[in-house]
């Protein structure tokens, strides 16, 4: 008889209007890390079922004629990432870095954590 055992973690489900695919992501590599999940069928499930009703609606479109079901887990997450994958502004970079100001409770270290994500 097979033990049951307990999952590390909890992910919530992915909804474009509210996560950054790139940080879900790696909360998902990471989730998957911590539990030993392996199996290429059972991470395609996982990302599958973690998708809000909006998001798996999205992935079925970018898989068609394909179902997603049918893709391997390596292809949805490239289709899903390359979908999201943001667009840069040189110029809106530039102008964000260059306007960036400590806030007054803002230490250095948090300050320039911040301007690394700018």
């Amino acid at each position: 008889m097979a033990m049951a055992t307990e999952n590390v973690g909890h992910l919530r489900e992915f909804d474009p209007l509210k996560s950054d695919w790139s940080i879900y992501k790696r909360r998902l590599e990471n989730y998957f890390l911590a539990n030993d999940i392996t199996d290429k069928v059972r991470k395609r499930a996982i990302i599958l079922n973690l998708l809000s009703e909006d998001a798996y609606q999205l992935v079925h479109s970018l898989c068609l004629p394909a179902e997603p079901e049918s893709k391997s887990y390596d292809d949805l997450i490239k289709l899903i990432s390359e979908h999201f994958k943001p667009t840069v502004s040189i110029f809106a970079s530039r102008y964000k870095f260059y306007n960036a100001n400590k806030a007054s409770n803002e230490s250095p270290k948090e300050w320039a954590a911040r301007l690394r994500n700018l």
